[in-house]
Order: C-alpha cells, then structure tokens, then sequence
C-alpha cells in the first residue's frame, strides 16, 4: 500500500472483537455509530459477506441526503472487512463519485480490540481530497461513536 494513496486511522478499543464485530455486521447497531453525528444514516443493505450490497442513505441536519453505494469485497469474521464504493453487490461495477475501498482490521489484545481503518485512492490527489474533506475528522467521530455504542452495549 502506497502512503501516497492510502490514510489510516488506528485505535485500541475497549470491547473484545467479537463485539467490535457485531457493531460492523449488524445493520442496526451499524447505522448507530458509522455517520458522524449530527448526521444519520438509514441503512437499505448491508450484507457483510463477498459480493455483498452496502447501501445506505446518509442524512444531514439540513435535509442533504447522500446516498452511498459499495460492495464488501471480503469478510474474515472476527478479523477483517473489506469494503469498495466502486461496486455495488455481486461485485457490479458502479461509476462512483467518490472512489475508494477501505480494509478495516480487527486484532483482538485481551478484552480489547486493536482496530485500524486504511482508506486506499486511486490517486494522491483523491486521497488528498479525502483528507481535505476531513477523513481524520469524520472517521475519527465515527470510531469514537462506535465506542459509545460498545460501552453502553
């Protein structure tokens, strides 16, 4: 993986894996921590297995709606997703505004999880963009909404 293409963003989480697991896979507690607050995010599909449809509608405060389309591309349980914004389910390629696959990692260290997120970009310059958008930012509330979800679980 290139630094000129990738970001990463990488935490120890208080929860075992299986539980970092299942905030991932459940649909439900997934649109609870995913989109960053005060945004929300209505869930249309997300089939956590290879091929599967990734598909939901990110709302904002003042009514922007985004609708984001992807494919999981691999699914370890308990370890590893892999998902692109460049496919929709059954590997279909799909024009995308924003091109992007992501590989998050989970390790399990005791009860906790070592979690890392890697956002990889065709080009320097869509990573850069990224970045600019405020990957730090907006990942980072996520993961951060994650561990409120996973301490309240």
């Amino acid at each position: 993986m290139s630094e000129e293409t990738t970001l990463e963003l990488s935490r120890v989480l208080n929860a075992p894996v299986a539980r970092v697991w299942d905030a991932w896979t459940d649909a439900e507690k997934f649109a609870q921590w995913w989109v960053p607050r005060p945004w929300r995010a209505k869930v249309h599909q997300h089939d956590v297995q290879a091929g599967g449809a990734f598909e939901m509608t990110m709302h904002g405060p003042d009514g922007e709606a985004m609708r984001t389309p992807g494919c999981f591309l691999l699914a370890e349980a308990e370890a590893r997703i892999i998902f692109t914004s460049m496919m929709s389910g059954g590997f279909q390629p799909v024009p995308s505004d924003f091109p992007f696959t992501a590989i998050i990692e989970m390790v399990g260290v005791g009860e906790k999880t070592q979690y890392t997120a890697r956002v990889l970009h065709p080009t320097p310059e869509l990573r850069a963009q990224h970045e600019a958008m405020g990957f730090e930012g907006g990942w980072g509330t996520a993961l951060t909404q994650l561990e409120e979800l996973l301490a309240g679980a």
